[in-house]
């Protein structure tokens, strides 16, 4: 930043300037030409002044709010309708994915509580993937879709419990046919289906 004197930012034309020099409290900061006055100063004000306002804008916002519902409404879905449509369905199926990490998390918090195992995870670790990496079907959490397809919290172990690094998202499918089985019962069933049914085929 080059440093210039207020009287050679004048001259020039310009808004703002830098001398290099701090400021009373100590801000090492532009300033402006016309007043002197220092950038940080004026920035750190400003946040005060909303900070201290705030109580007072919400409080006449939800007086707003509460009487001019109708109009609030109007002017959301008249913003909500300009959007394309693909722009529309990414924005109803993030919301609804969002709603159902929520719930998805409140189900296995109440799981872990009742059974007495380990629960360390937030939103943050859940993430559900378009389809079951699994059995590859599509994941759906909308209104008459197929439980089979139902996004579902598995514990990758089940020694352990609903802890970071433990946990994926699958198909409800996927889940009540892993259950609690252990890698040498998968193992198991697999060779008993393969004897029995490759015979009929």
């Amino acid at each position: 930043m080059d440093i210039i004197s207020r009287k050679e930012a004048r001259e020039q034309g310009l808004i703002r300037y830098f001398t290099g020099v701090p400021c009373k409290h100590g801000h090492m900061s532009e300033k402006l030409t016309s007043s002197a006055t220092c950038l940080e100063c004026i920035r750190l004000d400003s946040a005060k002044s909303r900070k201290e306002d705030w109580p007072r804008v919400h409080k006449h916002y939800k007086k707003y709010a509460k009487t001019h519902k109708e109009t609030l409404n109007k002017i959301a879905r008249s913003s909500y309708n300009r959007k394309d449509k693909q722009e529309r369905t990414q924005i109803q199926f993030d919301q609804r994915q969002s709603r159902y990490t929520s719930y998805l998390l409140s189900r296995v918090k109440g799981r872990a509580k009742h059974k007495g195992i380990e629960f360390n995870i937030t939103l943050d670790d859940i993430v559900i993937p378009t389809h079951c990496p699994i059995l590859g079907i599509p994941l759906d959490f909308n209104k008459g879709h197929s439980r089979d397809s139902t996004p579902s919290i598995d514990r990758i172990d089940n020694k352990l419990g609903y802890i970071k690094g433990n946990i994926a998202v699958i198909s409800m499918k996927a889940n009540r046919l892993k259950s609690d089985a252990s890698i040498s019962d998968v193992r198991a069933i697999l060779s008993y289906m393969e004897q029995h049914l490759e015979n009929k085929v």
